[in-house]
């Protein structure tokens, strides 16, 4: 058993008896050998653990049933151009996490491509050697000239545009940083203590307004007689309408 976990099979395979399916068994002899789980793509040879059994590290890959790209010849035009843009797809992949493809590239029954073998290193040679790939295998390609992936599909449409729009190949966004909800939280109470602050200041600044002085008021003197009531009472409003 193999890690305590993969039962060894013939040609180089295994049973992981943890998950129940097969995979290949690829012994890492060197520091150059990469076998990167974050890389994922349809078209890439999927890593799914790394380990280490008896001193030596290994890595637990996908299994694939096909052949290599050179035992496919020769391909129709439209198959290569659907083959080529996965495969250039699956590079776009690696180069975003500075890896490059220097290893075997088997085709499916399906038509799909699986690239395996990645190391660190500058782009541009997997894709030149993709494309001379490409051209041996399909003569009725023309000779393609791409240095990057998004070349290389430029390319190809141009031979085949309705064979290279069945494959998307949409750009890599890198995804973006998730803000932790403890720093929102603070966030929010920074602010909230900033407006509160604001405001009392601001309330406290205000001049308070002047109030505005009250008059006596004299009463109406008592008169004699009505008629001096009444004088008494017309000079009173005279005095105060004023």
């Amino acid at each position: 058993m193999i890690a305590g976990r993969y039962e060894p099979l013939e040609n180089g395979l295994a049973r992981d008896t943890e998950l129940d399916r097969i995979v290949r068994i690829r012994w890492i002899a060197s520091r150059d050998d990469v076998d990167d789980p974050r890389l994922s793509d349809p078209s890439v040879v999927r890593v799914f653990d790394i380990g280490e059994h008896e001193g030596r590290r290994f890595a637990a890959i996908e299994h694939v049933e096909g052949l290599p790209l050179t035992l496919r010849a020769p391909l129709e035009a439209d198959d290569a151009v659907i083959l080529g843009t996965h495969a250039a797809r699956a590079l776009v992949n690696a180069h975003a996490l500075g890896l490059v493809h220097a290893g075997e590239l088997i085709v499916r029954d399906d038509g799909v491509p699986k690239l395996s073998g990645f190391r660190p290193g500058e782009p541009g040679d997997d894709v030149r050697a993709l494309a001379q790939a490409l051209n041996d295998t399909s003569p009725e390609l023309p000779l393609l000239h791409a240095e990057t992936p998004q070349e290389l599909v430029r390319e190809l449409r141009a031979v085949r545009p309705a064979a290279a729009e069945t494959v998307p190949f949409a750009p890599i966004v890198p995804p973006r940083r998730r803000v932790p909800p403890s720093l929102v939280l603070v966030a929010i109470a920074v602010l909230a203590l900033t407006v509160g602050l604001i405001a009392v200041f601001d309330h406290g600044s205000k001049p308070k307004p002047k109030l505005r002085p009250t008059a006596r008021v004299t009463p109406v003197p008592h008169g004699a007689s009505a008629a001096q009531e009444a004088r008494n009472l017309s000079a009173w409003l005279s005095r105060y309408s004023r």
